[in-house]
């Protein structure tokens, strides 16, 4: 299968999906690999494409990471699909999962404060017009800047979307750390109250009802 072949949609116990294997270019229906951010930019002139300096960096904390997710969300929109896809450094922010389902099925991913130690981080380099459709496929966030580094592109900042329900972490304890989706419902069966209630299909309350009732969010604190 193909980076650019994940259907979430119809998998959605797979998601977040498989980030991209390295820095790349999407172009069509093929994830271009490229070693540094050199052949990043030769590869956007070659294609007449905006070039990173035009582009706004986004940190992929869940599916957007995917190649096949950007190319649906774009297509849809109906704007332009190349995306440059860089790997960076980030110390401000953890990510967990939002205190919420997604149509979908899923629990999809959400960021937090938490500064340490550097950690890898995908970025999505997007013109005007592919932030804009980005942003309309994710009503269930803001998105806001964060400190992060990436080589060869002299950029200090980054934008993340955060979730508007919060993230999903016990009572009194710490946000849980993203986990694949079969892993992350059997610890809530385990451990939230009615959290069966919430699974489709015979679901009869909103997960993110049962959560923000048994204290079961938190801040994300950005």
């Amino acid at each position: 299968m193909a980076e650019t072949d994940d259907d979430l949609t119809a998998r959605p116990m797979e998601y977040p999906g498989r980030p991209v294997a390295g820095s790349g270019v999407l172009v069509g229906d093929e994830y271009r690999h490229h070693a540094t951010v050199e052949d990043i930019e030769r590869e956007l002139r070659r294609l007449s494409k905006a070039e990173l300096k035009q582009r706004q960096a986004v940190v992929a904390v869940g599916s957007n990471a995917c190649a096949a997710v950007m190319k649906r969300k774009l297509a849809a929109a109906g704007v332009d699909g190349c995306v440059p896809f860089l790997y960076g450094t980030v110390n401000t922010i953890a990510i967990g999962h939002s205190a919420h389902r997604s149509v979908a099925g899923f629990i999809p991913a959400a960021p937090f404060r938490r500064p340490g130690p550097l950690a890898p981080a995908v970025m999505t380099m997007l013109t005007p017009e592919q932030l804009d459709a980005v942003d309309h496929s994710e009503p269930n966030y803001r998105r806001t800047e964060i400190a992060c580094a990436f080589t060869g592109v002299g950029m200090t900042t980054a934008d993340v979307y955060v979730s508007l329900w919060g993230v999903i972490a016990p009572p009194g304890g710490e946000p849980f750390a993203l986990t694949p989706q079969r892993q992350l419902h059997d610890d809530l069966r385990s451990r939230c109250p009615r959290f069966g209630d919430t699974e489709p299909p015979s679901a009869t309350v909103a997960l993110s009802t049962v959560l923000a009732e048994g204290g079961w969010v938190a801040e994300s604190n950005l």
